[in-house]
């Protein structure tokens, strides 16, 4: 495949999860994973390490994404600082730590996780679907910090940055609007990607791709960087312009397609 198509795909991965970045509060990685395992070996990345490359170079990938995300809901004040900074106390932490367990693990163990919970989201939001996303239960601040575990665990095993379970945990046990719960998540998402990229690159002197920093591989994380940063502002100004209940319905298209993805992975 020319050197310069690849490039372009690249753009358009990171502008398509840019988009969802600002739009559903997540970090992109469910779109990024599937993809790099296709693109990966069009740049020579070979298969006994795609695995661990294309999990590092997606939440390295994501931070412009979430990152850019969360500035722009910063700008329009849709961001629950306190909620935010808790739940990513949690989240970091395994997320660092993770990661050094993960690279020792069969591939499968992360995509089941990942699965498992997409499915259980889907069939809350499903029930959901025609009225105001309301808390269920409405717990103390400080459980988000335990909620952060399961964050962190999530995005350093799978490659994504756990939005797809910060928004509605956030709605469903935090008394945040919907809206409300994808702007915080964005800095959630953020400051996890940042924290499990970073031990990742720790773990990659292992590694010998081309064109790759650690596990993370520049030659797709930077055109796709791009792509994202330009995508999270289109998507930030769609989620602010359209109802709630527009915003809930193309999120659970989302997770619909992603589980159907992650399905036909195995």
């Amino acid at each position: 495949m020319n050197e310069i198509v690849i490039i372009i795909l690249f753009v358009i991965v990171g502008i398509i999860a840019g988009t969802g970045a600002g739009l559903l509060g997540i970090g992109g990685g469910i779109i990024y994973i599937p993809s790099l395992y296709f693109l990966l070996p069009k740049i020579g990345v070979g298969q006994d390490e795609i695995v661990f490359v294309a999990i590092a170079t997606s939440l390295f990938t994501a931070l412009f994404s979430s990152g850019g995300a969360f500035l722009n809901h910063l700008k329009i004040k849709n961001v629950d600082f306190k909620k935010a900074l808790l739940f990513a106390s949690g989240s970091i932490i395994v997320a660092f730590f993770l990661p050094k367990v993960i690279i020792k693990l069969n591939h499968i163990y992360p995509k089941i996780i990942l699965l498992l919970l997409m499915i259980l989201v889907l069939i809350r939001f499903l029930f959901d679907r025609k009225k105001e996303m309301k808390s269920i239960l409405l717990l103390n601040d400080y459980y988000l910090i335990f909620f952060g575990f399961l964050i962190g665990a999530l995005s350093a095993s799978s490659g994504i940055g756990g939005g797809v379970v910060a928004v509605p945990a956030l709605a469903l046990f935090f008394g945040l609007s919907f809206k409300r719960a994808i702007g915080t998540s964005t800095l959630v998402v953020f400051l996890t990607l940042l924290t499990s990229s970073y031990s990742y690159w720790l773990l990659g002197s292992s590694f010998h791709s081309s064109g790759s920093f650690g596990l993370i591989n520049l030659s797709a994380a930077l055109p796709m960087a791009v792509g994202a940063g330009l995508g999270s502002v289109f998507g930030t100004k769609i989620a602010y312009k359209y109802s709630e209940k527009t915003v809930k319905t193309v999120f659970l298209i989302f997770l619909l397609v992603s589980i159907i993805k992650i399905i036909s992975s195995f």
